[in-house]
């Protein structure tokens, strides 16, 4: 009688053991840093570049002439625009005529003054200016 009471216990004990450790799981991954919310101010348009400590949306709306885009970047908290403005790659990266969907997959991160991309020529790292 007592070790079927004691198996009755330890079976509780392990099933509420279990139970803990799904509802931390759970709450974990609905809580994650690396899940961004989109503000209604953002359009749909923008795409999110940065990581679980912060970044910026950036929206490509247009090509303006060869290496010039229409760009607006938003704050990634409150959705405001923070820049919006004709940008132009650098001049020694300007050696490749970019389309928008080309340049959508270069953006790395908005540093509050230029537009740095995931390319380099030679030992420099190539971005988009504000012009």
């Amino acid at each position: 009688m007592r070790k079927i009471k004691t198996k009755k216990i330890i079976s509780i004990i392990k099933l509420l053991i279990f139970s803990l450790l799904y509802l931390l799981c759970i709450s974990c991954e609905s809580n994650s840093p690396d899940k961004v919310v989109r503000h209604e101010k953002i359009p749909k348009e923008a795409k999110w570049y940065g990581g679980s400590d912060g970044g910026d949306w950036i929206y490509v709306r247009k090509k303006i002439a060869k290496n010039t885009f229409l760009i607006e970047v938003y704050n990634d908290y409150t959705g405001e625009l923070i820049v919006t403005g004709n940008f132009t790659i650098c001049k020694y990266c300007d050696f490749v005529d970019l389309q928008v969907k080309d340049l959508l997959t270069l953006i790395a991160f908005y540093d509050g003054e230029e537009i740095l991309l995931s390319s380099y020529f030679g030992d420099k790292s190539c971005f988009l200016e504000k012009r």
